[in-house]
């Protein structure tokens, strides 16, 4: 460092450390987001899926969707309440009524 300021090579370092920094970052911020959604997307369908095997009552319950309204699927495999899942910034998760059919 000059005693007026920085140089240009040490400016372009810190430049380039931050960008190489973020790079690496934000891609793992958006893989979780991403595989959060799959996972509860494939954790309903097992719940849905273990109704239809056992022909009984299953309960599906997450800290995403409202603990007051749980997604239930009945020993034929339907649901009794459709249901929308915010995923922030991974779009809308839709349950509809019936043979529980979902839409991503």
């Amino acid at each position: 460092m000059h005693p007026k300021g920085f140089t240009l090579i040490e400016l372009l370092l810190v430049m380039m450390l931050m960008t190489s920094m973020s790079l690496f970052i934000i891609p793992l911020h958006i893989d979780t987001d991403q595989s959060d959604k799959q996972m509860v997307i494939s954790s309903i369908i097992q719940t849905q899926f273990t109704a239809l095997l056992k022909h009984s009552h299953q309960v599906f319950e997450s800290k995403r969707i409202n603990p007051d309204f749980p997604i239930e699927f009945t020993g034929k495999g339907m649901t009794n309440q459709a249901q929308t899942i915010d995923f922030e910034s991974n779009g809308l998760f839709v349950i509809m009524l019936g043979p529980g059919r979902i839409h991503e």
